[in-house]
């Protein structure tokens, strides 16, 4: 099963009166549907629009496929999909003809478009019956993002490297991916085109080849600096640049050079190192030096920095990160530390709080965790092996979790309403406290003693009637668990357990909203003056409705 679906298992479990939570098909296995010739045919028709404008777009291709059933039992995989496809007409109509009563998805998809979906849109698993109507897709124009690199004499700088970063992630943590690298022209401009809407970080940069940089004329290191937008300085959160629907985002950057120090050290075996700053910027010159290559170099500004190493050879695959300050001088002497990069297994006792409440355990699906990187992010690093999980373990069961040297985060993903009472390792509060894994040594159990948690059941309206929305559940405290986000009904029911008898605040939305924080005092201020905070008691039950957020 792979880490999406862990992920969204507890909200799957959570989804309440959705006409397709008990009924849609398993989707495991080879894709087989069995259609009898004298089955009842339907038309499947709606349109094609622009989900800022409402205008409609012709020419999309509008495809119409079964979703898999489970495969029949003779040790052979079967491949019999029902699919269609269908081009939008001038209108944006589209029609399918004599489709089967069947599980389908809908997918629109045209050159510069993607598709978009709300919290209404039923098209990822749609029922092909005789009372459907029109059915609307929804496509978001892609855009550009573009600028100009200037020195610091407002001249533009050719060939400067100028990286973009995707902000999305794993629900409640911060992460970042590199979508693309692309180079200045002569000009000093430079171009992403294709962007979708969403949260990014940009980074600017001068290539140094590996080089010592240059001198000024008071034989002092001076060199291109990276810049960020956004920046640490911006926001000590490291947020990301938003690109809004409908817009074209221009930022230009402007590099200046800086004084630079010469900042020197050494590794237990050959490494690569690389120099990374609080904005999570690594173009920095660096470079192996010394007897068998064991020492290195750098030139950095004043500022934080972390000089990291994640790196395989023939001696095997080590990992190490140190904090560096750069105040005015050169440094000398600094040791890297490297480990190895093979996962150390942690074991995990997870037991009840209440000897009568044994049944709690079973309760728990697995835990995940997620490893800090240098600057402001963190990567998903594994889930625990869940050995024991919907079998009867009394009030006390073990499992284990692989995890790198390093320091990570841990949270429980529940099946039921449970919630961990306290998460510990070796005196450390792992719910509030990184959990730190060294190599070598045999490591000490994580302690999980969990309880009954908390229930609210509500209705979600927009304005005023009963609609179907995304939910989130923020604690105002970090409460050792995954965010919990869920969908309601199309009546706006929707129920949320497992939750810490503790404050935390609710809000509803029409569309998903990338979050990136785990605690309510984290929230931008729009969520939290939309949202109700709520104080919940263990094993009791709270009414709330929500006013559905509309962007």
């Amino acid at each position: 099963m792979s880490r999406i679906r862990y992920i969204l298992f507890a909200s799957i479990m959570a989804l309440s009166g959705s006409r397709a939570a008990a009924q849609q098909p398993d989707r495991s296995g080879p894709c087989v549907v069995e259609i009898a010739p004298t089955a009842a045919r339907y038309p499947v028709n709606g349109r094609v629009i622009d989900n800022l404008t409402g205008r409609p777009i012709a020419g999309a291709s509008v495809s119409l496929s079964s979703i898999c059933q489970s495969p029949r039992v003779d040790g052979q995989p079967e491949r019999k999909a029902w699919s269609a496809v269908v081009t939008s007409d001038d209108h944006g109509e589209f029609l399918f003809r004599d489709v089967p009563v069947m599980w389908s998805s809908l997918n629109a998809t045209l050159d510069g478009y993607v598709q978009t979906r709300g919290a209404e849109d039923l098209t990822r698993s749609y029922h092909v019956a005789a009372d459907n109507g029109p059915i609307t897709l929804r496509l978001t124009a892609m855009h550009s993002i573009s600028g100009v690199v200037r020195g610091g004499d407002g001249a533009s700088i050719a060939d400067a490297q100028v990286l973009l970063f995707s902000c999305a992630g794993d629900p409640g943590w911060p992460m970042r991916g590199l979508f693309g690298v692309t180079q200045t022209a002569a000009d000093g401009s430079y171009s992403y085109r294709h962007v979708s809407p969403g949260r990014y970080q940009l980074i600017a940069e001068v290539w140094h080849s590996f080089q010592e940089p240059g001198r000024d004329e008071q034989g002092r290191f001076v060199g291109y600096v990276p810049v960020s937008v956004p920046s640490v300085a911006e926001d000590v959160r490291g947020s990301c640049l938003e690109v809004p629907e409908g817009q074209e985002t221009t930022v230009d950057f402007e590099l200046r050079k800086q004084l630079l120090h010469r900042v020197t050290g050494t590794t237990s075996v050959q490494a690569s190192v690389k120099a990374v700053d609080s904005n999570g910027a690594g173009g920095y010159a660096v470079r192996s030096t010394g007897p068998k290559l064991l020492g290195f170099e750098t030139w950095l500004p004043n500022g934080d920095f972390h000089l990291e190493s994640d790196f395989a050879s023939s001696d095997g695959e080590f990992i190490g990160s140190i904090p560096v300050e750069v105040n005015g001088e050169d440094i000398e002497g600094i040791h890297l530390p490297l480990v190895s990069r093979k996962p150390v297994t942690v074991p995990i006792a997870i037991s009840a709080a209440s000897p009568d409440k044994g049944q709690l355990v079973r309760q728990v699906l697995h835990f995940l965790t997620y490893r800090f990187d240098s600057d402001c992010c963190v990567r998903f690093a594994s889930h625990s092996t869940a050995t024991y999980w919907m079998r009867d373990t009394g009030a006390n069961r073990r499992e284990s979790i692989d995890m790198v040297p390093g320091s990570h985060m841990i949270a429980l993903a529940p099946s039921g309403n449970v919630y961990p009472q306290s998460i510990s390792r070796d005196g450390a509060d792992l719910i509030h406290e990184p959990l730190v894994v060294g190599a070598g040594a045999e490591p000490s159990a994580i302690r999980v003693v969990v309880a009954e948690g908390a229930r609210v059941e509500g209705i979600t309206r927009r304005l005023g009637n009963p609609a179907r929305a995304y939910v989130y559940a923020l604690p105002e405290q970090p409460d050792g668990m995954l965010l919990r986000q869920v969908i309601s009904s199309a009546g706006g029911k929707f129920s949320v357990e497992g939750l810490a008898p503790a404050r935390y605040l609710f809000f509803a939305s029409s569309v998903i909203v990338p979050l990136d924080v785990r605690t309510a005092a984290e929230l931008p201020a729009r969520w939290q003056r939309s949202g109700r905070s709520v104080a919940l008691e263990a094993g009791k039950g709270t009414s709330l409705d929500l006013d559905v957020n509309v962007p």
